[in-house]
């Protein structure tokens, strides 16, 4: 299996036992959540690094231009199963965007879309 399978693979069985747990107690994922909501930072810097790793692997294999177009489907499939729950994050959403440190919160993750949009530009144009 070439590494690209391989995290095909881990993310199929990551649904498949998250979806597992779902559907015999709902409730099991609250404890995950609320471990993952004490360690943000960790989290934030976990996931960076494990992206950046997965985006060398991806970039073997696609590019990205490729990479970017994968996303926006995903971001449809994402913005379809958040649908029905709109009205409850709305006031979630509203108090997030008045956080006066928002972007002192949001800089490296913008920074990284900067960077990452302007290379898929770059691509396409040059």
């Amino acid at each position: 299996m070439t590494p690209v399978e391989i995290m095909a693979l881990i993310m199929v069985l990551g649904g498949v036992v998250k979806t597992i747990f779902f559907f015999q107690n709902p409730k099991s994922l609250t404890g995950m959540i609320n471990s993952l909501s004490k360690n943000s930072l960790l989290v934030t810097l976990v996931s960076f690094a494990l992206a950046v790793v997965v985006l060398r692997y991806l970039l073997q294999e696609v590019n990205m231009v490729e990479i970017f177009a994968v996303m926006l489907f995903l971001s449809l499939l994402i913005m379809m199963a958040v649908g029905p729950f709109f009205a409850h994050l709305a006031p979630f959403y509203q108090k997030m965007l008045q956080d006066k440190k928002l972007l002192q919160k949001t800089w490296p993750l913008i920074v990284v879309w900067f960077f990452l949009s302007a290379w898929v530009l770059y691509h396409i144009f040059r």
